[in-house]
């Protein structure tokens, strides 16, 4: 969904041919004694938008006009201040121009006699008495910069009028509601507060200037920041709205919905506290730190289930390309919901955390990466994400990174290399999910620097019938490089298991089958300049021939077996 509902039709309409000139020079197309010609607008409101009643448009039923010379001057006898919409949701304004000049021209459109926005030079917020939920604070903002009057001819023209506001919302999905109805929460008879406040998180890129800013200039589209400005403001409990939230492809129950000035031109961080009182007096809280709002934009805060701990922290979102910011909080932790892969590699390169909403195949034949300065999760949410890179991984970190199940492959048969994970200096772990599969040329896991942690998954590398060369699943590759396996599942037919060309590998469980009796099979461990330690877990080994060993060591390396730890070898 995008943001820009509220069409302005602007019909410059007919620069009003007179049937006889009244100008001095008798020029064609001048109807007025001074000169100048009558130049109409008609803004046009629909009746909805997004098919939602609240927030739909049709609130905003009173339009304001400036005009500005192209100095930026004001023409201050032009403005107009008190236009309303006809039935038809028209609102029509004349401005006498001198032709041959260049204007600017500036449109505010809000509700009538309410009292939230003072329009003047500058679009003032009224924050006194702020309630939450209240749709008759929609406004909306248009802006012609340059636009030249001509003496005679008909010019039509349409712009856009945008909200300038940044507009957040809070939903709930109604299994959360029914559980939370379990425990004696009537949300029928919810009222919802919310407080916003100057952020407590910093990210390179946000502002935390204000929670709220007070002002809007018309002429800079950007609120002003030199004026006193609400480092906290509180929007008072009223009824929640009765009405649901379409949002990340869903529909949720709102909490709340709230409009307030904030940056346009750059996005803003706020915390945002919500606190929820049913008709007994029983109360909810919910609090969200670093939530990314900006003005033109809205931001909605989907929560996916209640926990005991009701505290989340919301990850910053850096894309504002008008399109909602849908932030889905599961088991206690809030992700970006992605269905494609565009949005998944721009917001893994801003290091936010995804979490997959269908299968997603990347066609590009480059790695999808998370920077040296991401902190993130990708949830994989029982899907596959298929990549096929050229000698390189499907996925590359460089930052701090967990992965939840799912499944990451890299499809790529013909290059010596294309792993599935590869970390690259930064900090890895695995919880769950497929690495990997007998389509991988590459290891299922490498670590080229940095830490790397298993904690559990399946992992795989290429069959070596398909005699695709060497492909260890798991592989640490520098000096400093740790990977430390406290439990993982592979079973197949590898090149190899383990290879330490350097660093350490720490095997502290997990069971490890690979081998075929009817051709060579190489190591469950080799060892060049690294170490593998193998304290715990269970090992099946088959080879054809009876010359080879499951351990080798090529170098400097070091394979160190605990006592007690089985080695389940099989010869042909």
């Amino acid at each position: 969904m995008k943001l820009k509902h509220l069409t302005l039709l602007t019909a410059l309409a007919g620069l009003l041919l007179a049937t006889a000139s009244c100008a001095k020079d008798d020029t064609p197309g001048l109807v007025n004694s001074d000169g100048t010609v009558p130049v109409t607008f008609i803004a046009h409101l629909p009746g909805k938008i997004d098919s939602r009643e609240i927030s739909d448009g049709t609130k905003a039923n009173q339009l304001f006009f400036w005009v500005f010379d192209e100095s930026g001057k004001e023409l201050k006898e032009l403005r107009q201040t008190n236009v309303e919409f006809d039935a038809t949701n028209a609102g029509k304004v004349t401005a006498n121009l001198l032709p041959g000049h260049n204007y600017k021209f500036a449109f505010w459109a809000q509700t009538k006699d309410y009292g939230a926005y003072i329009p003047e030079d500058l679009i003032t917020a009224n924050y006194e008495n702020i309630k939450c939920n209240d749709e008759l604070r929609d406004a909306f903002y248009g802006w012609i910069p340059d636009l030249k009057v001509n003496v005679a001819g008909e010019l039509t023209q349409e712009i856009v009028l945008t909200r300038r506001l940044a507009q957040l919302n809070i939903g709930i999905s109604p299994e959360a509601v029914w559980y939370a109805s379990m425990s004696g929460y009537d949300f029928t008879t919810m009222k919802s507060e919310v407080t916003i406040k100057v952020s407590s998180t910093t990210q390179e890129g946000h502002l935390n200037n204000y929670a709220a800013y007070t002002q809007f200039n018309l002429l800079e589209d950007e609120v002003e920041d030199f004026i006193f400005d609400p480092q906290e403001l509180t929007f008072s409990a009223t009824q929640v709205p009765n009405e649901q939230l379409y949002a990340d492809y869903a529909y949720w129950d709102y909490l709340a919905m709230n409009y307030f000035f904030t940056t346009i031109k750059d996005p803003s961080l706020i915390d945002v506290h919500l606190r929820l009182i049913d008709k007994s007096g029983k109360e909810l809280e919910f609090d969200f730190y670093g939530v990314p709002v900006q003005g033109h934009e809205r931001t909605n805060l989907l929560i996916d289930g209640l926990t005991e701990e009701v505290s989340f922290n919301v990850v910053v979102d850096e894309i504002f390309e008008n399109e909602d910011q849908n932030i889905v909080i599961k088991n206690g932790t809030p992700y970006h919901a992605v269905k494609n892969a565009s949005t998944l590699k721009t917001y893994l390169e801003k290091g936010e955390n995804v979490l997959l909403q269908d299968d997603i195949t990347l066609t590009e034949g480059t790695s999808l990466v998370v920077p040296a300065t991401g902190n993130c999760i990708l949830d994989l949410n029982g899907h596959t994400l298929a990549n096929a890179v050229k000698a390189g991984p499907a996925l590359l970190n460089q930052g701090t990174l967990t992965l939840l199940g799912g499944t990451i492959v890299n499809n790529n048969q013909e290059e010596q290399g294309a792993d599935a994970v590869r970390n690259d200096g930064g900090t890895l772990i695995i919880e769950s999910g497929t690495y990997g599969s007998d389509n991988n040329r590459g290891a299922a896991v490498r670590n080229n620097g940095g830490t790397v942690t298993i904690n559990g998954g399946t992992f795989a590398t290429i069959d070596r019938g398909l005699d695709k060369g060497y492909a260890y699943v798991f592989i640490n590759n520098a000096a400093d490089a740790v990977m430390t396996i406290n439990n993982a599942t592979s079973d197949c037919d590898p090149n190899g298991m383990f290879a330490a060309n350097a660093g350490t590998i720490n095997i502290n469980g997990g069971s490890y089958t690979m081998g075929d009796p009817n051709k060579p099979t190489y190591y469950l461990f080799y060892a060049e300049q690294g170490t593998i330690n193998v304290n715990a877990g269970t090992y099946n080994w088959t080879h054809g021939s009876s010359a080879n060993v499951y351990q080798y060591i090529d170098g400097s390396g070091t394979i160190n077996i605990a006592d007690g730890v089985t080695i389940n070898a099989t010869y042909k």
